[in-house]
């Protein structure tokens, strides 16, 4: 079996497609199967292509592959379901400073900056794949971002949003790009720069990141704990360290 090959007739670029349809569901498997409903796929088979995404999604032998095809076309369906949701330079530095520090983290900087984790993800997406390519611009955001994490830890109040100019707005094509460009940079070197024991941040494919411990390391892929006792083989190129 190929680790791309449809399930129960449901392709990795439709499934993305249904899950982007579903990003406001919450979690409800009820209405997402009628969202399934709406769109032409019964539910026997929403389950049955649900289930099995989500397994090999989660399976060592085939989440690093699954991962890393899911993420552009995910962020395309996105794109072309609600447009794309844009943030300055600036307003990312505060995003993720928020996101790091010991006194605010996911939940309050979604609210101080009125985002969700569908616009997060594009949001992070976009600076991330500028970052990535631009080393003066990533020592700056890491300058920035260690700075303002300092300050907020000292009691300093977040930064207002609405900082900076927006980015122009980008096209689904450019945001599958910035995502495909981001997946393609996998490295499984990066692994023997995390240790057992050590902290990290997982980017999960809602665009969010999630603490852990690096448990093990192995084959280009990181076995994290996260704290409901839950553990995963996660690709290296979504975990870096806290």
């Amino acid at each position: 079996m190929n680790a791309l090959d449809p399930i129960a007739g449901i392709t990795l670029e439709r499934y993305a497609e249904l899950c982007a349809l579903m990003k406001d569901c919450g979690g409800d498997l009820e209405v997402c199967a009628r969202i399934a409903q709406e769109n032409g796929v019964d539910r026997a088979t929403w389950q049955a292509a649900m289930d099995g995404w989500n397994q090999r999604m989660q399976s060592p032998a085939t989440s690093g592959q699954v991962a890393v095809a899911y993420m552009p076309l995910y962020q395309a369906a996105l794109a072309r379901t609600g447009g794309v949701f844009t943030a300055s330079y600036e307003d990312y530095v505060g995003m993720s400073a928020m996101l790091r520090c010991s006194r605010f983290g996911l939940d309050a900087m979604y609210a101080h900056y009125g985002i969700d984790p569908q616009k997060w993800s594009q949001i992070s997406v976009h600076w991330v794949n500028e970052i990535t390519k631009d080393n003066a611009l990533g020592q700056r955001f890491d300058n920035e971002c260690t700075a303002l994490i300092g300050q907020l830890n000292a009691g300093a109040p977040p930064p207002p949003a609405g900082r900076g100019d927006k980015p122009q707005a980008q096209s689904a094509e450019a945001v599958a790009e910035a995502a495909q460009s981001l997946a393609s940079k996998a490295n499984p070197a990066h692994v023997s720069a995390m240790a057992p024991g050590q902290g990290c941040l997982v980017q999960w494919n809602d665009g969010n990141r999630y603490p852990g411990h690096v448990r093990e390391a192995k084959e280009g892929k990181l076995l994290v704990a996260f704290p409901n006792g839950r553990e995963e083989w996660i690709p290296a190129e979504h975990v870096s360290p806290a």
